[in-house]
């Protein structure tokens, strides 16, 4: 039996009962009519011909339809409150609202109606089995003040399920799936077969199988058939629980101590003989410095199954060494030497370590701003250089000199101390010092003195200043002869100069001299000097007196301290008187007359001339009857003139008188 036929089959003894059920809605809209209370038109369904509130049915199958009927009916009684008479018109329709559940499609869901008895059809359809009450929701419209009674409208459509499918084939596949639908495991398959609406007639290959070594892509199908139709389910399974293989290599190979100074490539070989690689590495560079480095791979297959491989013991020093020169010995503190250099060569690498250096140089060449380079390697195969610079090496001593001042004189003497000063030259390190000066202070010839120099790089010379002679001590002196001191002489009558006489038991004498020896009127100072070889000296000295003559006169006719009066023309006898030690009678003892013509002096007192020489006679001669000089002055003949008349003897004196001529 479908299960059409089962449902329809349970339905029947329903519907028997709600038909007996009936009777007491019957009795009791009787018994409301009797009691008066209104009944209404009523809205009926043509399911059957029965009017009453019972559910009627009506089945069809799921995917199919029905078409069910609606008319009104009109009340027999015409209850308080009702329209008489039929409810619906056309001037006044009804129309019903139906209530449809989910899963059922009414076309339409409302229709209208003009007039009791007037049958309207509304199409039912459901493609998903169930039982579902069909119901009317409301009904608007109609007469004024209609009553309705919809139960009879009500009813239960039956979609009834049909076996139009194959069974259901589920395959259970248990075990550990990896990627790309491969199997890493033991599998086990097992098929379940339902069929929800027949039963199941016949199967094929719907038995266990287990899978338990590698395989490819192996197909397994399972058959059923039931009153629906026959289906087949297949599944591929494949099995690859084998892990693939990998091996790795680094390149370039490593230096002899195990080093690499460069990048390391770090390459992977992977192979898989079933499912096939899906992936392998990847392939790395190693760039950074260190010791012990190393990079890993996997490989993995297209089931998901994965090998591993490392290489290690990857050693990169791609830094130079830290290096360094160092020169031996060091230079002294104003950075020389006097003497080979060694410049030796050390380093450090923090990494892979030293592994050597250059051996040392050896500079023995004199000169400034020499320099030795040098490399260190470490084991990585890396090396830096290194310089020592700025070397500078003097082997030869300075030149030096020793100098005496002040130097000596002509003589080859000093009369003083002699300083020695010590001075060097040097053409490469230079002059860093000499030996302070040497004070010679005592006497003595052929004396010397010996100081040092020396350059910049210690080299040191020595030299002497010899033949020094000093000698202090002044010679000794004195005056011989001539003027002697505290003499008094007049002017013409001074004796010859002294005579120097010294001497000098030492340097010897170089010179007796006498100086200031003098004749004319004065006090004077003789000097005698005498100087030795070294330039000393010392002086006697003798004083004496020059006295200048004596003069007197003009004598009578000529007035001294007066203004003498003459007539000009005239012959004026000047008379007068020289002296020395005694008188001096030789006319060659007066030097000149100088008559000069000179203003008139006023307020002096004049005197005349009173005795004249006879005319011409203006020779000077020594009258030794008077005891006098005579001098005859012609005068000018111009009168109211006035002249000073002056008389110069040798030694200088002079005897003026002033004259007016008239």
């Amino acid at each position: 039996m479908n299960l059409y036929r089962a449902r329809h089959v349970a339905v029947q003894p329903r519907r028997t009962r709600r038909r007996v059920g009936t009777i007491l809605p019957i009795a009791v809209a009787f018994t409301l009519l009797v009691a008066g209370i209104a009944s209404a038109d009523q809205v009926v369904n043509n399911i059957d011909s029965t009017v009453d509130p019972a559910l009627e049915t009506r089945a069809i199958n799921a995917g199919g339809s029905t078409q069910v009927g609606f008319y009104v009916l009109a009340s027999n009684t015409v209850p308080a409150g009702d329209a008489s008479g039929c409810n619906a018109t056309g001037s006044n329709p009804a129309t019903m609202n139906l209530s449809v559940p989910a899963g059922v499609t009414a076309t339409p869901s409302s229709v209208s109606f003009v007039g009791c008895g007037n049958t309207q059809n509304v199409m039912f359809s459901s493609n998903t089995p169930g039982s579902y009450t069909i119901s009317v929701a409301s009904v608007t419209g109609g007469k004024a003040g209609s009553l309705w009674d919809t139960a009879p409208a009500s009813f239960t459509l039956v979609v009834n399920a049909v076996d139009s499918t194959p069974p259901v084939i589920t395959a259970n596949v248990a075990g550990t799936l990896g990627d790309n639908g491969w199997y890493t495991s033991d599998v086990s398959l097992s098929w379940t077969v339902t069929d929800a609406e027949s039963a199941v007639t016949s199967t094929s290959g719907c038995g266990s199988v287990s899978i338990n070594a590698d395989q490819g892509s192996t197909d397994y199908t399972c058959s059923a058939t039931s009153a629906g139709g026959s289906a087949s389910k297949t599944v591929s399974i494949k099995r690859d629980s084998t892990a693939p293989t990998i091996s790795g290599s680094a390149a370039p190979a490593p230096n002899g101590a195990g080093w690499n100074n460069s990048d390391v490539s770090v390459s992977f070989v992977c192979a898989d003989s079933l499912s096939g690689l899906a992936s392998c590495g990847p392939n790395q560079t190693l760039s950074g410095d260190g010791a012990g480095q190393s990079a890993s791979g996997t490989a993995k297959d297209n089931a998901g199954n994965t090998a591993s491989a490392s290489v290690g013991n990857i050693n990169i020093d791609k830094t130079p060494p830290s290096v360094s020169a160092s020169a031996s010995p060091i230079p002294n503190a104003n950075g020389w030497n006097n003497g080979t250099v060694s410049v030796s060569f050390s380093g450090t690498d923090s990494l892979s370590g030293i592994d050597s250096c250059d051996a040392p140089v050896v500079l023995s060449g004199e000169g400034a701003g020499q320099s030795a380079t040098g490399s260190c390697s470490d084991k990585a195969g890396n090396s830096a250089s290194a310089t020592a610079s700025n070397i500078n090496i003097d082997l030869t001593d300075p030149t030096v000199s020793a100098s005496a001042s002040p130097g000596p004189n002509a003589n080859g003497w000093n009369n003083g101390s002699v300083t020695v000063s010590f001075s060097g030259s040097d053409s490469l390190s230079g002059i860093d010092s000499c030996d302070a000066p040497v004070v010679l202070s005592g006497e003595g010839a052929g004396q010397s003195a010996t100081g040092s120099c020396s350059d910049k790089a210690g080299n040191s010379a020595s030299a002497t200043a010899s033949g020094i002679n000093i000698d202090k001590t002044a010679p000794t002196v004195s005056l011989s002869g001539g003027t002697v001191d505290g003499g008094v002489y007049y002017w013409g009558g001074v004796p010859s100069a002294p005579t120097c006489v010294g001497a000098d038991g030492l340097s010897g004498l170089a010179s007796c001299t006498v100086s200031g020896h003098g004749t004319t009127i004065g006090t004077h100072t003789v000097t005698a000097t005498a100087t030795d070889k070294a330039g000393n000296s010392a002086t006697a000295t003798a004083t004496y007196q020059v006295l200048a003559w004596t003069l007197s006169g003009f004598y009578s006719p000529v007035d001294m301290g007066y203004m003498n009066t003459v007539k000009g023309g005239s012959t004026v006898p000047l008379k007068f008187q020289v002296f020395a030690s005694s008188e001096l009678t030789d006319p060659a003892v007066v030097k000149s007359f100088n008559a000069v013509q000179t203003s008139c002096v006023t307020g002096l007192e004049t005197a005349p001339v009173e005795e004249l020489s006879p005319a011409g006679s203006t020779t000077l001669r020594y009258d030794a009857t008077s005891g006098h000089f005579i001098y005859n002055w012609k005068t000018p003949k111009l009168p109211g003139k006035c002249y000073q008349v002056t008389l110069t003897t040798n030694d200088g004196s002079t005897i003026v008188a002033k004259f007016q001529l008239k």
